[in-house]
This record gives structure tokens, C-alpha cells and sequence, in this order.
């Protein structure tokens, strides 16, 4: 317990696993289903089954050969298994699937402009961003001799991350919007999540949402 609120962790594995039958169930009357498949796949993200949650991805493309957000999920699945280079050809792959204005937010580095550099770079021409941009990525680069920038394979691990479990279906809006997007792309994964319940009838009688807690 925390103060009023109470650790809910002993409650996952029940929940997680009742998850897993209710959509395999799904899978059963229609194999095809992208809904299934894609939970399936953050149920097995989640138990750290990273070739599973690969394995579902590669089935939803299967299905859906033009899904830029399973291609997505796929790069963050092979740069988690430390494959940067399939990683990267995912990545290109969801791009090049993209509107241009979506591909513009994906590599956006608004987020991640140096706090003391920020002021100065949003008055920056288009142009002016650009080269930024492409100074601010070459800098980043620890290894120039690879076919790619492994620090923008991080930053697109991160959007793909934002975007697989902060998202707003409802309100149509992705993950990397919303405010645990946003800080899970400038700074990475916390070291410790905790996930609380408040105690029924704390707080003056009010029940309140489920929490995190991000270390």
C-alpha cells in the first residue's frame, strides 16, 4: 500500500490472463481480426514475450499488407530485440506508408530540443528547422559507419511506444499527443511504474480512476 492507495499488481496475471482466452477466442470465429490480434500481441509485449508480439504484428500484415502502424510496432519489436538493422527497414516501411503530414509528426524533435536550445529553435524559418534537424541527428549519430542513426532508432522506438499504449482511440488521437507520450519520447522509459487503485470511499467518499506513478 501507498498511503490511501493500493498496489494492484497481485491483480495482472488474473486480469492478463482472462485477456489472453477472451481474444483467442475472438481469433477462433474469425482469424482475421486485427482488434485480436493487436491486444494479443501488447499482452505478450507486456509479459516480455518479444517474438510473440513480433509474430502478431507479422500476422496482422498478413492480413493488412498496407497497416503502417503494424509495420511501426514491428521496427519497435526488432530494435527491443537489439535487430536495428530489420528495425530500421520497418521503419521506412511505415513511413513511406504515411501522409505527409503524419510522417512530418513522426520525425518531428520538438520534444526533444535541448530545454536551454528550445526558444531559439521555434523561431526558426522552415528551412532553418530542417538543417537543425539534420545537424541535431548528425550529432547524435554513435556510430557513423552503420547504415543508420541508431539514436534516431530510439526516437522512433519511442513514438512507436507512445503510440502502442498512450493513444485515444476515442478522440482519434495518437499517442505520441498526449501527455505520457510526450514525456516518454523526451526522456525514455521510467525506471519504475507504479500502478495504484484508490480505496473505495477515500478522498471524501470519491472514487478515483486507476493511477501511474512513473519513477
Amino acid at each position: 500500500s501507498i498511503g490511501k492507495y493500493t498496489d494492484f499488481t497481485k491483480y495482472v496475471m488474473k486480469d492478463y490472463a482472462n485477456a489472453v482466452i477472451a481474444f483467442s477466442e475472438v481469433l477462433q470465429i474469425d482469424s482475421t481480426n486485427k482488434d485480436a490480434l493487436h491486444n494479443l500481441s501488447l499482452l505478450a509485449l507486456d509479459a516480455n514475450m518479444t517474438d510473440e508480439f513480433i509474430d502478431y504484428q507479422k500476422k496482422i500484415i498478413a492480413n493488412y499488407p498496407k497497416d503502417k502502424n503494424a509495420y511501426l510496432f514491428l521496427g519497435y519489436g526488432y530494435h527491443k530485440k537489439r535487430d536495428d538493422e530489420t528495425a530500421y527497414n520497418k521503419y521506412q516501411t511505415a513511413k513511406s506508408l504515411m501522409e505527409d503530414d503524419e510522417r512530418a509528426a513522426f520525425e518531428n524533435i520538438d520534444y526533444i530540443v535541448p530545454h536551454d536550445k528550445f526558444k531559439q529553435y521555434e523561431h526558426l524559418s522552415p528551412s532553418e528547422k530542417a538543417e537543425y534537424k539534420d545537424t541535431f541527428w548528425r550529432k547524435r549519430d554513435p556510430l557513423y559507419l552503420s547504415g543508420y542513426n541508431e539514436r534516431t532508432l530510439e526516437h522512433y522506438s519511442r513514438v512507436a511506444y507512445a503510440n502502442l499504449y498512450f493513444g485515444v482511440e476515442a478522440k482519434r488521437e495518437p499517442g505520441w499527443k498526449t501527455d505520457r507520450g510526450k514525456t516518454y519520447i523526451r526522456y525514455g522509459p521510467p525506471k519504475r511504474i507504479v500502478r495504484i487503485r484508490p480505496e473505495k470511499g477515500g478522498f471524501g467518499g470519491k472514487d478515483y480512476d486507476l493511477t501511474e506513478i512513473w519513477y
